[in-house]
């Protein structure tokens, strides 16, 4: 039985290079055709694309949830501080950089 780099602790860390050399190896020694390793390696390619734009996708949403956020307590921050009288600092957080929020 083979030992698999997630298995070998002398391997080292498992990179996707170390699990493509696996690949090979596998395909290798079972005669996988060039169509079909080409096959295999375009799939996993549009895969790794898929899940990093999931990942970027979320990433933006969680920035506009943030921002968004940001903006209501500045403004609930500049209606207390109106309320209390405050009318200079109302001004200082009105001067605060806005950031454009879009998902």
């Amino acid at each position: 039985m083979a030992v698999t780099g997630s298995e070998n602790p002398l391997l080292g860390e498992i990179t996707c290079g170390s699990l493509l050399q696996q690949l090979q190896i596998i395909w290798d020694e079972i005669g996988e055709s060039d169509e079909e390793r080409d096959k295999m390696l375009l799939q996993l390619e549009q895969e790794c694309l898929d899940v990093y734009k999931r990942k970027v996708d979320q990433a933006s949403k969680s920035r506009a949830l943030l921002l968004q956020s940001l903006a209501d307590s500045r403004a609930e921050l500049a209606r207390l501080l109106f309320a209390l009288g405050e009318k200079s600092l109302v001004d200082i957080v009105s001067s605060f950089p806005n950031y454009s929020v879009s998902v």
